[in-house]
């Protein structure tokens, strides 16, 4: 992939652009509009993407490592085997996204607007998940033991595979 070090893309209009596997390690990438644009296996890490337009984006395997995305629209986008894990995820629009085999470990989401979302196989151990909506998400084979799962609507979600030990679902 590109190297783009250096280059000033905050704000800019990249809809659609193919970004695989491209280099954009610590780049300001605040209020970007990258609907659809593809980042299968690019390298983030640190980067900025605060209020960033990502909605269907391809981000599978992307490293996201130590990246800011607070308020980024990432709705439908295409997360699978991402590390989103510690993160403030409470602004983040995740509605319909793939987040297959993601972590999201000890995030929060309180709040949160996750319907439709795809989490099989995900991990989202110790997230903080008070309030969020997760009506029609798939939650396969995902481990919810000791989440507080109060006041969440899960109408028609799917369990399949779920293991609820110990959650607090009242």
């Amino acid at each position: 992939g590109a190297v783009l070090s250096n280059t000033k893309l905050s704000g800019s209009r990249l809809v659609r652009a193919g970004l695989s596997g491209t280099d954009l390690r610590k780049m300001d990438l605040t209020a970007i509009k990258a609907s659809g644009a593809w980042f299968e296996g690019a390298d983030l890490s640190g980067a900025d993407l605060t209020g960033a337009s990502l909605y269907g984006a391809n981000l599978v395997d992307a490293d996201l490592s130590g990246s800011a995305i607070k308020g980024a629209d990432l709705r439908g986008a295409h997360l699978d085997r991402v590390d989103l894990s510690g993160r403030d995820l409470r602004d983040t629009l995740l509605a319909g996204a793939s987040l297959q085999s993601a972590s999201i470990a000890d995030s929060d989401l309180r709040g949160a607007d996750l319907s439709g979302v795809n989490l099989t196989n995900a991990d989202i151990s110790d997230a903080r998940l008070t309030g969020a909506e997760f009506s029609h998400a798939t939650l396969a084979s995902v481990d919810l033991s000791s989440l507080d799962l109060s006041e969440i609507s899960f109408a028609g979600a799917d369990f399949s595979g779920t293991t609820l030990t110990n959650t607090n679902l009242s």
